[in-house]
């Protein structure tokens, strides 16, 4: 289980409006969303110039938020929780066998943080050092 927060939240919300029960992310024919329909869907944005790298993959999206956590001090127990890494949180006995603890609060701190990130990376005229809004 991961803790949804800020417009992840919020776009899920939007999704749920109205519906009593059944699938929120569907592909265009209505089936269950699959690793291969997230592949295809994101081809289709890269044919459509959203982004720019034509090697651009889904995991790209995932690397991007690890990233930006570890620049956020968030540490890679954390960060491996959100991704739902269990080769890293389960490969020791404490974490197999003896720690129980959701990690929720943490991780739910964790993309709180991310969203806030992103937010000001989208909305920040100057963000990043080699990034600025084209002057219109």
């Amino acid at each position: 289980m991961v803790p949804l927060t800020g417009e992840a939240l919020h776009l899920l919300r939007r999704l749920v409006e109205g519906q009593q029960s059944g699938l929120l992310i569907r592909t265009p024919r209505g089936c269950e969303a699959t690793s291969v329909s997230l592949a295809k869907a994101f081809s289709a944005l890269r044919a459509n110039g959203l982004f720019p790298d034509a090697k651009a993959t889904p995991h790209d999206l995932r690397r991007t938020a690890a990233t930006l956590m570890g620049r956020l001090d968030i540490d890679q127990m954390t960060i491996a929780r959100v991704l739902n890494h269990a080769s890293t949180t389960k490969a020791t006995v404490t974490g197999s066998t003896y720690d129980r603890h959701t990690y929720e609060p943490q991780m739910r701190r964790a993309l709180q943080a991310l969203d806030a990130e992103v937010r000001h990376i989208l909305t920040d005229e100057c963000g990043a050092d080699n990034v600025c809004a084209e002057e219109g």
